[in-house]
């Protein structure tokens, strides 16, 4: 095995999260982060996308080699998982992100981060580092879309609810179509995860539209279960963006992958929502909760925060748990009930045994 010095290069870490098309990033040393040794799960970990980069390179049978190695590499990840808090595993990652940027990975070391981190944020970051570092040929553009559609559709990504808010909130019109096609694989509980993740990065206006029109399919086809928890997603986006501006940006696809990206507008947010009245309204007259607060957020960004909106959610869990609770214990009496009367004696037999 390599030496464990690999991961003693300096790596750009931007303070809060990666912001990962923007210069100006601090320069940190992965040795404050491992003073004393580097993890062997970790230095397993860099080792392993090394020969993953190499097996590309060298164009080596997928089927055979390379499925071989990303199945140890998500054994191995496994292990990062156990011995790293998140706050070091975004490191990690951010080392990774700096070698695939200087050419020495290749860009699909961002898809073990991609697939097998159960972190909301970190996966979502992942995605959004893939889709800017993957290359694509002219003919092909949309190569890393379509990777990574192609997990979620396979179910080869742990948290589907994360990678999913990555492609909708990079804020591509282009990308956001793509991610219209697979929206109803996710469940309920992978829409709540898309909610936890969709707090990272501005507002953009394709993945407002998307988000709107998605919420109204299934309105009309009283998916509620499903409707809720975005709503909920909506309301978090909007009330963690202190500047509500919202961006409209054409990403350059090709070759190069997302180095720049044409803006076009900043439009205020609450400007937009007269260009949505329309929808807006439709949605007021369902008389569903979570949608009314999700209305009323949108109207008065200020007057919630995140916690509050996790407090709601707490709240509904704790409600809908303790009515499922109550109605277990009334059905289970039904089954008792019944066998202590077949168990009762008749009147013959207590007849019987008296005399």
């Amino acid at each position: 095995m390599e030496s464990t010095e690999i991961v003693m290069d300096r790596i750009f870490v931007t303070p809060g999260h990666i912001n990962l098309w923007t210069d100006g990033a601090e320069d940190v040393d992965l040795r404050l982060l491992f003073p004393e040794k580097i993890p062997n799960s970790v230095s397993s970990l860099i080792y392993n996308l090394r020969q993953l980069s190499s097996s590309l390179d060298q164009n080596l049978d997928t089927t055979t080699a390379q499925a071989f190695l990303i199945d140890t590499i998500g054994i191995v990840y496994q292990a990062v998982v156990l011995e790293l808090d998140e706050a070091a595993r975004r490191t990690v990652f951010q080392f990774i992100v700096q070698r695939v940027a200087a050419a020495e990975d290749d860009a699909a070391a961002l898809l073990v981060f991609v697939r097998f981190e159960p972190s909301h944020h970190l996966a979502c970051q992942a995605t959004w580092a893939y889709l800017k570092s993957r290359q694509a040929s002219f003919d092909n553009p949309m190569a890393a879309t379509r990777d990574l559609t192609k997990l979620l559709t396979e179910g080869e990504v742990l948290n589907r609810g994360a990678v999913f808010a990555g492609l909708v909130c990079f804020g591509d019109r282009r990308i956001c179509s793509i991610a219209r096609t697979i929206r109803n694989i996710l469940s309920p509980a992978e829409v709540r995860s898309f909610a936890l993740a969709v707090t990272l990065g501005p507002l953009h206006l394709p993945s407002i539209e998307f988000c709107l029109t998605w919420l109204v399919d299934l309105v009309n086809r009283r998916q509620f279960e499903v409707a809720i928890p975005l709503a909920s997603a909506m309301s978090a986006m909007v009330v963690k963006d202190s500047a509500l501006l919202v961006h409209e940006n054409d990403y350059n696809f090709g070759p190069f992958g997302f180095g720049s990206a044409t803006s076009y507008r900043k439009i205020r947010f609450s400007d937009l929502l007269v260009e949505l009245s329309p929808i807006l309204d439709s949605l007021s007259h369902t008389g569903n909760t979570a949608l009314d607060q999700m209305l009323e957020i949108f109207m008065d960004p200020g007057s919630s925060s995140l916690d509050q909106l996790e407090r709601r959610r707490a709240e509904g869990r704790r409600n809908k748990s303790e009515r499922r609770a109550s109605d277990r214990r009334i059905v289970d009496l039904a089954p008792h009930i019944e066998r202590r009367a077949a168990n009762r004696r008749g009147d013959e037999r207590r007849l019987e045994m008296r005399r």
